[in-house]
């Protein structure tokens, strides 16, 4: 059985993520200030010019439904911290939820990468609704992440 105490599971649950989201070409690094709001940020495509990122913030439990509900939900009340420190955000940013008892992981956007016809958006989802961190969840985010940046100005020339 996996520790309950706060530091465990936190650190567990970071380094499980860093493990899934490693098993991709993509670079992680962990986030040196933590008061902004994320854990990690990650480099979809780090051997490519110029930076293609997005943040993850991890949270980890011994008791997944007091995180998420039965249809897969986050919970208000771990939604509301969450949110707060998202404003003014540049890039997109992701939610890591992991049950650190059974390494069962989850996915799903706090600011999603959006391409509207009107261009590029960051979009904060009412509800946020999580995802098995399944390899296919996982390379589907990159996905999104890479064309939002590619629907987004060039900002050196003014080119797209």
């Amino acid at each position: 059985m996996a520790s309950s105490e706060p530091w465990y599971v936190s650190e567990r649950a970071e380094n499980l993520a860093i493990v899934l989201l490693t098993s991709f070409s993509v670079l992680v690094k962990r986030e040196s200030d933590r008061s902004r709001g994320i854990d990690l940020r990650v480099v979809v495509d780090p051997k490519k010019a110029g930076l293609r990122e997005f943040g993850v913030e991890v949270k980890g439990t011994t008791r997944i439904d007091s995180y998420l509900s039965e249809d897969y939900r986050v919970r208000a009340n771990v939604l509301r911290p969450t949110r707060k420190p998202l404003k003014g955000f540049i890039f997109p940013v992701a939610l890591m939820l992991f049950n650190v008892v059974t390494d069962e992981g989850f996915f799903g956007w706090l600011l999603a990468p959006k391409v509207t016809p009107n261009g590029p958006l960051l979009e904060e989802p009412e509800t946020i609704s999580l995802a098995m961190a399944t390899n296919d969840c996982l390379e589907s985010a990159f996905s999104d992440v890479r064309r939002w940046y590619d629907a987004r100005p060039l900002r050196t020339n003014g080119k797209r």
